[in-house]
């Protein structure tokens, strides 16, 4: 019966604290392979046709925890231009938000490896509430004006990479949309806040060997709202085919990541994340799942250092 009750409060804590981030993104392990969602200067940054599908359970155990989807497609264009598009499932317990953008950007040469892009971020934000799974009743009139109801936003992003760097800076939500807190007595508006989003990473070849490469790489996220959130991850590839990981976010948790490479034109993906917080009591962990496609783009096709597809 104590567990039951340490549970339920743990879940409502980590309920309301997820409801302050409706109308942003949910969380990601494998960051690095899913940079569109967060800096739309990103698209097309890679000469090829991508697609993205990413499949992320958190805090399994858990009756009502996380369950996350995403969809993210994007091309380069003739003319140094990206085009992109995304599309994000995301679920705690009764409340559901799908997340529908677009993507476009800018890129220009500014030496023979580095290019910096800027890129636009556009869409619409909803979300769902299923009353039979609340344990308490909302009047009719609060839930039709909490479900399907659009909100849009914008964001802005710039992106420098070479061969064996990158960096980024964006913010993917520029208006301050208002949100529903639900909580057990009462609805409430909440305005949400602006995230800022720096990333960067670099490949060293080890003893001078494209077929053992380090690459370190870190991601952090500022929100007036909440402390500022780091990610700090470090792996190696081997023979530009196989990628093993491990990272650190401050929020205490530590993730195991695998990508392997099928061919030419395909990649997948696993992460395990472990919470060495007070949520590792009552949680087996958190997997997630990432499937990459690409198909080579004549418009901007240029013969780099590494496999840009494998490493970034």
């Amino acid at each position: 019966m104590i567990n039951r009750i340490k549970y339920l409060s743990i879940l409502v804590c980590v309920f309301l604290i997820r409801d302050l981030f409706a109308q942003q993104l949910p969380q990601y392990t494998q960051y690095n392979y899913n940079m569109n969602l967060v800096n739309p200067a990103y698209t097309g940054s890679i000469s090829a046709l991508k697609v993205n599908m990413m499949g992320r359970s958190q805090w399994n155990g858990v009756e009502g925890a996380p369950t996350t989807g995403t969809l993210v497609v994007d091309t380069a264009l003739k003319n140094n231009i990206g085009l992109g598009f995304s599309a994000i499932y995301d679920q705690l317990g009764p409340v559901k938000q799908t997340h529908i953008y677009g993507d476009v950007s800018y890129g220009i040469r500014v030496s023979d490896e580095g290019r910096l892009a800027f890129g636009l971020k556009g869409g619409i934000s909803f979300q769902n509430v299923n009353t039979n799974l609340l344990q308490f009743s909302i009047p009719e009139s609060v839930v039709n004006g909490i479900n399907d109801k659009p909100s849009p936003n914008f964001g802005i992003g710039m992106y420098y990479h070479e061969d064996e760097f990158y960096l980024g800076l964006s913010i993917p939500n520029l208006l301050p949309n208002s949100f529903s807190q639900i909580t057990n007595v009462s609805v409430n508006n909440i305005e949400n806040e602006t995230n800022i989003y720096l990333s960067g990473g670099y490949l060293f070849e080890v003893n001078g060997s494209r077929d053992f490469i380090f690459k370190p790489s870190i991601l952090v996220r500022y929100s007036t709202l909440f402390p500022v959130i780091t990610d700090i991850s470090a792996s190696v590839f081997l023979n530009q085919k196989i990628e093993l990981g491990i990272s650190y976010r401050t929020n205490q948790t530590i993730s195991l990541t695998s990508l392997f490479r099928l061919g030419d034109n395909m990649r997948v993906g696993y992460a395990y994340d472990y919470n060495s917080g007070e949520l590792s009591a009552i949680n087996n962990g958190s997997h997630e799942i990432l499937l990459l496609f690409n198909f080579r783009n004549e418009h901007r096709r240029r013969k780099g250092k590494y496999n840009r597809f494998m490493c970034f």
